[in-house]
């Protein structure tokens, strides 16, 4: 029978490599997902589930749970456009990316790429869209012919700026572009289309699973309550001011059945199978105070920009006295931060969880309990707000801190595995303790490189707040392609260094092949154990002089690879022990390269407190690091053969993995997933 020892070295070398990559492989692709992690977030309501294949599971409501109310949608309102003149609708379908379907799909934008809106334009609110958008998009305004713009997600792009968002979308052409800047009386104005293709995260302070929106302010779907307009209303004519209509508010679902302001007690809405989230209360601006039929408003101007906040006149005047921040915080804390405390509140944001579902005037809601006020992301004035945390998020009982972290270990198993092709071969070549040397050195490189992939996440949370989707593909693929070829560099580079390239000298005079021992298969000489170290070391009998003390003390890790060049007298170039440190430190930093763009994804998507995340991937790379030195001093024979694998394939194979790991996405690991919605 044929046995391991029989098989050519060339032979057992390719079977080590490639049980490695295929272990990785196994453990990193084919190994079916793990589910939603369950962890005792005490904002778990605000949050759905995700599972690493980035699909959305919304939360199932408890068996003793009642629902507060039950609903009925009374209005659906679709606005096409940005800011522009809403269509009613008797019933329409849910898009993952919108909300409504094809809602605040189009925006108009300054020649910075700002977007416009009825703060700055009143008249905006006078411009008619069409719908259904079809293959094309009509629009009407006073004054101006009309407008038809065909469907075009292939244009020219422009980076354009969504409060602190920053989107990539396509220009819509010079036609649309005068039509509009014509009309405003500012010239460099441009129509843009939110691209299919195109990705915008919500405040991941609230829905922080990868939930979408488009060119809404913050969320895809604004809530309002009948019962709610009609207490305002009637504390406007206390203070002898006309009612308003809902259309101030620009909601896209209008409900009646429920009491004034019920909606802030509520945490979801069910009907069927289809869940809609309340995420938070939806902060007003100026543009209540607009009457939607003629553009004028009661209202200063705005001052060249978005802000100017609620402003002073009606509505909003009143509902600074009972709807306003500091009004509210003894209520519900969400409201106590300093930063709401100047806000005035109707009307509530939703995200949902069922893309091409149906809503219809007419369904009925069941409205779930949030619970308890205290579960609403609250910042408070004595917590500071770090990078990947709501406030709550970062801390907490030990079962949520030891949740996380443990959760950031388990992925760093998952997604880190890949290492052991590479560090192998180092560890092998080295003893005790130069193993734990090596040890020491990939966690202290696995910690740096999570920490810039953090530090880098935080700049960008500050910075545009969230990226596009197809921006932070294309920038996991320049980075495996950059580690890659520097891989395939400088493997070339150990290739000369070694000899590999045809640089091997014939030696004068062949040692004895009968001189070699290998590693596993050293006779213990009890009179002299530094023989037998010295010699488990290197491969070689040889005689304890200090002269020889000093030398085998030189050795560098792949010093093992002389064993395989003593059967054909060759005498390969190694390097020495500082070279081979170099080579670990190189390759070691190169090979976490692959995992960059995942550190960074995860710290932002998944929101992970810093510290935690840090701490659990430094934790998994020690256990990575520990489990495969001791398999290596467990058993001498395993080690004897990593060792003797040479290191240029080994190199190029991880290059190839990287690059490949980008460009396929089941290998992919990276999720590629404030105010209203005016």
């Amino acid at each position: 029978m044929l046995s391991w020892s029989d098989l050519p070295p060339f032979v057992q070398n390719l079977a080590i490599v490639v049980g490695f990559v295929a272990l990785a492989t196994y453990v990193d692709v084919l190994l079916p997902r793990a589910g939603p992690v369950k962890l005792d977030d005490p904002h778990a309501h605000y949050v759905a589930d995700k599972d690493y294949n980035g699909t959305l599971l919304p939360r199932k409501p408890r068996e003793e749970e009642k629902p507060l109310a039950t609903v009925m949608i009374t209005h659906i309102t679709v606005y096409p456009v940005k800011s522009c003149k809403g269509v009613k609708l008797a019933t329409c379908s849910l898009d993952a990316t919108c909300g409504l379907q094809d809602d605040r799909r189009y925006a108009f934008v300054d020649a910075h790429g700002v977007f416009l809106s009825q703060r700055r334009f009143p008249k905006l609110c006078l411009v008619t869209p069409t719908y259904p958008i079809g293959g094309a998009l009509s629009l009407k305004a006073p004054g101006q012919p009309l407008l038809k713009v065909p469907v075009n997600d292939e244009g020219p792009t422009k980076t354009c700026r969504i409060w602190s968002d920053s989107v990539i979308a396509v220009d819509q052409g010079d036609e649309a572009a005068k039509w509009i800047s014509d009309y405003l009386k500012t010239p460099g104005l441009r129509l843009m289309r939110f691209p299919d293709k195109a990705f915008r995260r919500v405040d991941i302070k609230y829905a922080k699973r990868s939930c979408e929106t488009a060119f809404s302010d913050g969320f895809p779907i604004l809530l309002a309550n009948d019962a709610s307009l009609a207490d305002l209303n009637a504390r406007l004519a206390k203070n002898n001011s006309p009612p308003i209509p809902m259309d101030r508010f620009r909601p896209n679902l209008v409900v009646s059945g429920a009491q004034a302001w019920a909606e802030d007690a509520w945490g979801s809405m069910t009907c069927n199978d289809l869940e809609l989230k309340v995420v938070k209360p939806c902060s007003r601006c100026k543009i209540p105070t607009i009457d939607q039929a003629t553009g004028r408003t009661g209202a200063p101007s705005g001052t060249g920009d978005e802000g100017g906040g609620p402003g002073q006149a009606e509505p909003n005047k009143t509902l600074k006295t009972f709807r306003s921040g500091a009004v509210l915080a003894d209520r519900d804390p969400f409201f106590a931060a300093p930063k709401r405390k100047n806000d005035v509140f109707f009307g509530q944001n939703l995200v949902h969880f069922a893309p091409g579902a149906e809503v219809a005037v007419g369904d009925r809601f069941a409205c779930l309990s949030l619970k308890s006020t205290s579960q609403r992301p609250t910042v408070t004035p004595t917590r500071k707000k770090n990078m990947g945390c709501d406030g709550g998020n970062c801390g907490g009982t030990p079962s949520v801190i030891f949740g996380y972290v443990g959760t950031a270990i388990l992925l760093k198993f998952l997604f880190g595995i890949d290492d052991v092709v590479w560090l192998a071969p180092f560890m092998a070549r080295e003893v005790s303790h130069g193993r734990l040397v090596i040890a020491v050195k990939y966690v202290l490189i696995n910690f740096t490189i999570c920490g810039i992939a953090v530090a880098l996440a935080s700049i960008v949370h500050v910075s545009i707040h969230h990226g596009a989707r197809h921006a932070e593909d294309l920038a996991d693929k320049i980075i495996a392609c950059f580690a890659s070829a520097l891989l395939l560099l400088y493997a070339y580079y150990i290739a000369q260094q070694d000899g590999v390239c045809g640089e091997l000298e014939e030696s004068d005079d062949p040692p004895d092949k009968s001189e070699y021992t290998p590693l596993h298969e050293v006779e213990e000489d009890e009179e002299d154990p530094l023989t037998r170290r010295r010699s488990g070391l290197t491969g070689l009998d040889a005689p304890m002089g200090e002269d020889f003390e000093d030398e085998a003390d030189d050795l560098g890790c792949h010093e093992r690879l002389v064993v395989g060049c003593l059967s054909s007298g060759l005498e390969p170039s190694s390097p020495g022990k500082d070279e081979a440190r170099r080579r670990f430190v190189i390759v070691a930093v190169l090979g976490n390269l692959d995992d960059f763009l995942m550190y960074f994804s995860i710290v932002v998507s998944l929101h992970f407190c810093w510290w935690e995340f840090i701490l659990g991937t430094t934790i998994g790379a020690i256990c990575i690091a520990t489990a495969l030195g001791t398999c290596l001093w467990c058993s001498p024979r395993l080690a004897d053969k990593v060792a003797s694998l040479p290191l240029v394939p080994v190199v190029v194979i991880m290059a190839i993995y990287i690059a490949v790991q980008a460009f396929v996405p089941a290998m992919n690991p990276s999720p590629r997933n404030s105010a209203g919605a005016c």
